[in-house]
């Protein structure tokens, strides 16, 4: 009977056992044991850590093998504290760039080592990386990274074709930008042999003032649908170009009856903005009186016998210039003598001419049917007898004649849209004058300005007809202030 007993206690004392024996520390579990990633695409991985001891634990986290080629592997953390029996998640990054690689399914172990008892535990999965794409960027070329303004460049890009048949309607698009922006942009189609690699160049030549600094020079693969496939970058650089203004500066002088005439030039050359300066030109004393700047000095200062100008440049842009530009000797006096010209002409202009005025007599409100009276004044300033003048006048729609003459009658036109009045003046003496009026009514009550044509006098001048007008007569239609 006793062995009966001790047989059952045994039995359960090594189950015991072997459970205990059996029960690991910890655990890593992947939540996936064989996962496929598509080339060109990314793939994130959780993993749990399942600590089974009965005291806090921190652990590293490890991978192997590393690196490899094609695929990039990044953890979330590396290492991380789990309470007493509990569990935590971390995630595996796996990153691919070029849409067309294949690798061949392999083992990845994932490892975890307790910094309390050094005890580490692994588990294996199974990777592979198919082919998202059969045609893709193989290589680019450029001719150099470091460019200068004017300079070229070349980019050969290489784009495989992986498959056993031909690629129609693919394009390479090829970018240039500057912090964002694009300076340059061009797109070529593309027809692919079978497993050819095909060479495609775009060529791209800088402006003489181009910006210095980075580059960025972006490739674009797109299927026949315009979607991006796989692209590539790299950077390149312009040089600075710095600018002197003593080396700039260009002097250019000409002769004329006005005198001597003299420019001076300074052109900002390289590609950054240039630091303030000073434009200087010394001049013996003697030539000061005569001295006629366009733009004037900021400072002058006497150093010897000569007299020396300064002028202030704040900054130039690239390409931007600065010009001055300034008269010696004659200048004063022909401008005195043009003056006097330009008087002469307007004392005969005005004064030695035939002129003719446009009048009215109004006051208050433009009612219809309100009589207006309008005169035309013909005045002979000239020196000479003026033989056949016509004097014209126009009534508008807008108002009708009064057949009411205080002076000659004219004699009366009708066109469609006015009314024409002529009066010839047979002979029109040297300093004579003649006055015409008329009468005239609106046909309709006017608020706002009525406005009058010009008048015009037509007179012969040797074997020339010579015409003249008046100014216009606008009619101000204003309430009569009431007391």
């Amino acid at each position: 009977m006793k062995k009966v007993k001790i047989l059952p206690i045994f039995l359960f004392a090594l189950f015991l056992f072997v459970n205990v024996s059996l029960a690991q520390p910890f655990e890593v579990i992947p939540l996936s044991s064989d996962i496929t990633i598509k080339a060109g695409q990314s793939y994130q991985l959780k993993v749990i850590l399942k600590n089974n001891q009965n005291f806090d634990d921190t652990f590293t986290i490890s991978y192997y093998p590393y690196p490899i080629q094609n695929l990039g592997i990044s953890l979330e953390k590396t290492s991380f504290k789990v309470p007493a029996n509990s569990e935590h998640t971390f995630l595996i990054y796996f990153s691919t760039t070029n849409p067309a690689i294949e690798i061949t399914p392999f083992y990845f172990q994932i490892s975890a080592t307790s910094l309390k008892t050094g005890y580490t535990q692994s588990k294996q999965i199974i990777i592979r990386v198919v082919k998202s794409y059969t045609i893709y960027i193989s290589d680019v070329l450029i001719n150099k990274q470091i460019f200068k303004p004017n300079e070229n460049l070349e980019a050969k890009i290489f784009v495989t074709n992986l498959e056993e048949i031909s690629k129609k309607g693919y394009s390479l698009s090829f970018l240039i930008k500057k912090d964002e922006n694009v300076i340059y942009s061009s797109s070529k189609s593309l027809e692919i042999l079978p497993k050819e690699t095909k060479e495609i160049i775009f060529n791209y030549t800088f402006g003489k003032y181009a910006q210095p600094g980075k580059y960025d020079v972006i490739i674009y693969l797109k299927d026949p649908t315009n979607k991006i496939i796989d692209s590539k970058s790299l950077s390149i650089f312009v040089e600075e170009i710095s600018f002197n203004p003593l080396k700039s500066l260009k002097k250019e002088v000409s002769y004329s009856i006005l005198g001597i005439n003299v420019k001076i030039q300074v052109k900002n050359e390289g590609n950054v903005k240039s630091n303030s300066f000073y434009i200087s030109e010394s001049l013996p004393s003697y030539l000061s009186i005569f001295f006629a700047p366009l733009q004037k000095p900021d400072k002058t200062e006497t150093i010897g016998s000569n007299v020396v100008y300064y002028w202030y440049v704040s900054s130039l842009e690239p390409g931007k210039e600065f010009m001055i530009t300034y008269n010696l000797f004659l200048f004063p006096i022909w401008v005195a003598a043009i003056i006097v010209i330009l008087i002469i002409i307007w004392f005969f202009k005005f004064f030695l001419t035939i002129s003719i005025k446009k009048k009215h007599f109004h006051e208050g409100v433009l009612t219809r049917n309100k009589e207006i009276k309008v005169s035309v004044e013909v005045k002979n300033r000239t020196n000479k007898v003026l033989k056949n003048v016509y004097v014209k006048d126009y009534i508008p729609p807008l108002v009708r004649l009064i057949k009411k003459f205080d002076t000659v009658p004219p004699k009366i036109r009708k066109a469609k849209d006015h009314i024409e009045l002529i009066w010839r003046i047979p002979v029109l003496k040297p300093k004579e004058e003649r006055i015409f009026t008329y009468h005239i009514q609106p046909i309709v009550d006017i608020v706002g300005k009525l406005h009058l044509p010009k008048a015009v006098i037509v007179y012969k001048k040797g074997e020339k007809t010579k015409k003249a007008k008046s100014s216009k007569v606008i009619i101000t239609s204003e309430e009569e202030t009431k007391e």
